[in-house]
């Protein structure tokens, strides 16, 4: 785990230090987003909030 940590701080610095290319940067960043709506589960979310929305619809008319 802090061999982990470290290796992912090391490569924070570097990215930070070196000048990256615009798509490389998006590129990562796309993917940090990927792993963080795996991570929260953002379509089970999403689902839930819809289902329960079509559910008060239903209870008004």
């Amino acid at each position: 785990m802090v061999v982990r940590f470290a290796a992912h701080a090391l490569l924070m610095k570097n990215m930070i230090m070196s000048k990256m290319d615009l798509p490389v940067i998006i590129s990562i960043l796309v993917m940090l987003a990927l792993w963080f709506g795996a991570f929260f589960n953002i379509g089970d979310i999403t689902f839930s909030i819809s289902r329960l929305f079509h559910w008060i619809e239903s209870q008004r008319s």
